[in-house]
């Protein structure tokens, strides 16, 4: 299949504040116009059922909420998050990052953004780094 959309996949449980963070921000991009390649996904809590917006991607932004980390980081170097040393609900994603070389014949790159606030500035600042990440890959 061909590789042609950049995808940002926002995950989290809509339901748990402040899990819903990457949700929320889903929801603020549908209000505004991104380029055609450019598909917004609301992954929820689908683990390993997020297959498919890998499978047909050439790159994936997951935006989940890090408490960890600064609102709007982008992560490139993913391999700290993907040591998966046990498997409950919060090592579902993990561990299909981690299987993505196993599972598809050509995966596509893969970064991550954190997303910890959905106020006005807090959407502009995600929304900047979402561009950014557009244009580098």
């Amino acid at each position: 299949m061909d590789s042609e959309y950049l995808t940002v996949l926002c995950v989290g449980n809509r339901l748990v504040v402040p899990d819903d963070a990457a949700c929320r921000l889903y929801d603020a991009a549908q209000a505004h116009h991104w380029p055609d390649k450019v598909r917004w996904v609301d992954g929820g809590l689908g683990g390993m059922n997020l297959l498919p917006w890998f499978e047909d991607s050439q790159a994936v932004l997951v935006v989940d909420y890090m408490p960890d980390q600064p609102h709007g980081r982008l992560i490139a170097d993913l391999s700290p998050y993907l040591d998966v040393t046990h498997y409950d609900h919060d090592s579902a994603l993990r561990y299909l990052l981690k299987q993505l070389p196993v599972l598809l014949d050509a995966p596509p790159e893969v970064a991550a953004m954190s997303c910890t606030e959905v106020d006005q500035p807090g959407v502009f600042h995600a929304f900047e780094q979402v561009k950014h990440w557009i244009n580098a890959v």
